[in-house]
């Protein structure tokens, strides 16, 4: 019989690592639990229409469908995080449960992503919250309007070697040389098309690198991730993304993701703001 090949970016641990897995999401659930949030499980599948409503997914979501089903195109995917299911099981029980709803899900979720150090196209997701915390983003600021910050690194993961690099320029008291320049530039050394110039709203041009430009590489606009690049034109690019179709509250929407709290974001957003 030959030997199977692996599948990648499909993890299977060792009943070693699985116990260290079990472990650690045990005491997530005491913790949730212990602060009265609930545990709720939503199904694997979503309709891929209402999939779809996050944007372009045809290359993250895993479609199914029966072997010998009907024939035609697939309506069932599966979910790609936990946001969707989780919008929909409010709607279909709201009925059933009492508000505000502290909940919190651990589950499986795939992504149709190639496969890297540190991400895979199957994994556990953790999420905890209740939907009226999106009213407290509008008082929200970051860390350093409290304490004071040596330097800072932005990213959901921040790389990996940005952090080494700010670790040792610390140590041996030098400033860290991390690069300036924009997310754009990351897209020129990759070979990727520009996004914008098709039409679809990207920060691009006003990020700071450090991503590799993932976004822009499965045809999606980037989302600021990283943070203001030192000196962005925001109102430049407001002015392409307003050429995009996008209006007034779409553009304030765009600068008031991950940085709101960054003068250059919060600025603009309040320029465009209600």
């Amino acid at each position: 019989m030959s030997r199977p090949k692996p599948l990648s970016g499909f993890p299977e641990y060792a009943p070693e690592a699985r116990i260290i897995e079990q472990s650690v999401l045990d005491r997530l659930r005491e913790t949730f639990e212990l602060h009265g949030f609930a545990s709720i499980e939503t199904r694997a599948v979503e309709p891929l229409d209402r999939l779809a409503k996050q944007g372009e997914i045809d290359k993250e979501v895993y479609t199914v469908q029966r072997l010998h089903g009907e024939d035609g195109p697939a309506d069932l995917g599966l979910h790609f995080d936990l946001t969707v299911p989780f919008a929909r099981y409010v709607l279909e029980n709201a009925h059933h449960l009492a508000f505000p709803f502290r909940r919190y899900q651990i589950q499986k979720v795939w992504r149709g992503e190639r496969p890297q150090e540190g991400r895979y196209r199957e994994f556990t997701q953790a999420v905890y919250a209740r939907p009226e915390f999106i009213d407290t983003l509008a008082t929200s600021t970051p860390i350093k309007a409290h304490v004071n910050v040596d330097f800072e690194l932005h990213g959901c993961p921040i790389n990996k070697y940005q952090l080494l690099e700010v670790l040792a320029a610390f140590l041996i008291g030098r400033k860290p040389d991390t690069p300036g320049h924009s997310v754009c530039i990351e897209c020129k050394l990759r070979g990727t098309a520009c996004v914008l110039v098709r039409g679809i709203p990207c920060l691009g041009p006003v990020t700071h690198a450090g991503c590799g430009a993932i976004c822009p590489t499965y045809n999606r606009g980037c989302y600021g991730c990283f943070g203001p690049m030192e000196t962005p034109n925001t109102p430049a690019l407001t002015r392409k993304l307003a050429a995009c179709g996008m209006g007034e509250r779409d553009i304030q929407r765009v600068y008031s993701t991950f940085n709101v709290g960054e003068p250059p974001f919060r600025q603009e957003a309040d320029r465009h703001g209600a």
